[in-house]
């Protein structure tokens, strides 16, 4: 019984049952990795404290004619405008770049996130850590003013105690800015990190900052410098620009935030007064605005343009030789079945050919096998031919002359008219054996 058990429990039904079970319960029971569940975009229209609507209504409180760009940069821009793309899930496209890059140098202001291997990272140079490393001695971000750290602040806490970020000592910890290309002499920082100095740096550790500089080096996690004629803010972590970062008003960098702004404002060619200047999010790489549609895209591309048309004449020539080629001039022939004869045909088959050959012998065996068939029973079953046809006799005197003729007939090779008789001795059996 036991071994039954353990075949049973090790039966592959049982065994991948449980781990289906488990990776079901796995799923359903791991906590989010960073703590804070909801939608990680972000997007101006969130907020929830992944998202960036304290961004938004900040910049409406301070004068910003703030708007939500909800349509590709496929058009020319206003030079004259801040433009703000902040970690979108769908990168730029090279040509969006272009165009966005191309409205900075003539004076427009540029904030957006850093992303590896996204378009305006590569145009502009730049790069991000590839780690978020705790310093060893106090928090990862610099604050450089003491007053604001000690400002009395009364943070209340998000709905249910959810969903604010948690760092491990209360502190504000980022990735930080590692420029591929030289930077300009005035570019500007608006926030750094204390990060792990590189035990290979040859540079002697900066004596101002006491112990922490003594293992710490800072970089920078937020610049801004000229291009062209307009200005860019380059921000290495998405983090540093979310509700739940902005809100807590002891780490600064809801005052960072609007110093980015403010100076990418000093930057644009303004005509207007302080309160015409526009800042215009990009919500569309958000995921939000009409996107392309393939369907209608395809559509478009065959009805609208040159090549299109062409395409779409070569399928419709394509589609009528394959009609004409499928035309058959002719009715196709029925096919011809061949059909099994039914049992009757198959008896009258069976006598024209014994008949042909002579089989007298083999016709009589079958008439005394089919004979036995109908009345043997018992112990006759078992018995050959030759003795149940003898049993017969024995039993039933007046059938000894038909078995007689039966046996001489199974023995030898007889004319039609012996043949005939044969038929009528297995007919006379036949009534007696009813009797």
């Amino acid at each position: 019984m036991a071994d039954g058990l353990r075949r049973a429990l090790t039966s592959p039904k049982v065994v991948f049952a449980a781990l289906g079970a488990l990776l079901v319960l796995t799923v359903l029971l791991t906590p989010d990795a960073d703590g804070r569940p909801g939608d990680p975009r972000l997007t101006t229209h969130s907020a929830a404290p992944q998202g960036a609507r304290g961004l938004f209504e900040i910049a409406r409180r301070l004068g910003w004619r703030a708007e939500r760009r909800e349509a590709p940069f496929n058009d020319p821009l206003d030079s004259t405008a801040v433009y703000a793309t902040l970690d979108p899930p769908s990168d730029l496209t090279a040509n969006e770049a272009h165009r966005l890059l191309d409205a900075v140098r003539h004076g427009a202001g540029l904030l957006f996130v850093v992303r590896k291997g996204g378009a305006l990272t590569d145009s502009l140079g730049l790069g991000v850590s590839t780690d978020l490393q705790v310093s060893t001695v106090g928090g990862a971000l610099a604050v450089d003013s003491a007053a604001l750290r000690q400002a009395p602040c009364s943070e209340t806490p998000w709905p249910e105690g959810r969903g604010a970020i948690n760092w491990q000592d209360g502190e504000v910890h980022s990735y930080w800015l590692t420029p591929v290309a030289k930077r300009p002499r005035d570019t500007v920082t608006f926030a750094s990190v204390w990060r792990l100095r590189d035990p290979s740096d040859p540079r002697p550790p900066a004596s101002d900052s006491g112990r922490r500089a003594a293992v710490n080096v800072r970089s920078p996690a937020a610049t801004g410098f000229p291009y062209g004629r307009g200005r860019v803010v380059a921000v290495a972590d998405p983090d540093l620009l979310r509700n739940d970062v902005l809100r807590v008003c002891r780490w600064g960098l809801g005052v960072t935030a609007v110093r980015m702004l403010e100076w990418l404002g000093g930057g644009v060619s303004q005509s207007g007064a302080h309160g015409t200047r526009r800042l215009v999010f990009d919500e569309y790489h958000q995921g939000y605005g009409t996107h392309a549609n393939p369907a209608r895209t395809v559509a478009r591309f065959l009805t609208d343009t040159g090549l299109g048309r062409t395409i779409l004449q070569g399928i419709a020539a394509g589609a009528l030789l394959l009609a004409a080629l499928g035309a058959r001039p002719l009715l196709p022939r029925a096919r011809e079945r061949v059909e099994r004869r039914s049992p009757l045909e198959h008896v009258s088959a069976l006598a024209e050919a014994y008949g042909q050959v002579g089989a007298t012998r083999l016709a009589t065996r079958r008439l005394i096998h089919g004979l036995r068939r109908r009345h043997a029973h018992g112990a006759w079953r078992r018995a050959s031919d030759e003795e149940f046809l003898r049993a017969i006799a024995a039993r039933r005197p007046a059938a000894a002359p038909a078995v007689s003729r039966l046996l001489d007939a199974a023995a030898r090779p007889l004319t039609p008219a012996e043949f005939a008789q044969v038929g009528e001795a297995v007919d006379d059996i036949d009534q007696r054996m009813r009797e």
